[in-house]
């Protein structure tokens, strides 16, 4: 579903940290268990976000590294890892994003061919983080064009 599209009460899950529903009306998202992971190995993190906002995951579906060309991605985000490819919803893929988070200075990572994901200690960090991913995408992409245009 869009972010813009939810709303607390009927769009957001609440789990324990053994995967059990506790609240909510809906399903689970498939990508639970990576969620799971990230609470567990990040005391810190409140929440974890996981979209495909379209330009930070054209890099991951190109199989790019994001370049860090703008302030917050140099001086906030810093990096912005490229996880390998797992099926979307497999213990494969749980466990490669919960090795990644588990580097406390990881605010966000894109997932090769398809995603994004960022934490934070509430949801309202959790997407600036992630809203900063989607601007330094943009912003790299965008100056890249501009660069290349500016070559002849």
């Amino acid at each position: 579903m869009t972010f813009g599209t939810m709303d607390p009460e009927s769009s957001v899950v609440v789990m324990d940290l053994d995967g059990n529903q506790v609240d909510g009306v809906r399903k689970p998202s498939i990508e639970f268990q990576f969620h799971l992971g990230i609470y567990k190995a990040r005391p810190d993190v409140g929440a974890v976000l996981h979209a495909h906002s379209p330009y930070a995951t054209g890099y991951a579906v190109a199989n790019l590294e994001l370049p860090m060309v703008s302030a917050p991605g140099r001086l906030v985000l810093k990096k912005v890892p490229l996880l390998a490819f797992a099926p979307p919803g497999s213990q494969e893929l749980a466990d490669i994003v919960t090795t990644a988070f588990s580097d406390r200075s990881i605010l966000s990572a894109l997932l090769v061919g398809h995603g994004v994901v960022a934490v934070g200690a509430d949801i309202y960090e959790a997407f600036k983080y992630l809203d900063w991913t989607e601007d330094a995408a943009q912003i790299a992409f965008l100056s890249g064009l501009l660069k290349a245009g500016d070559s002849g």
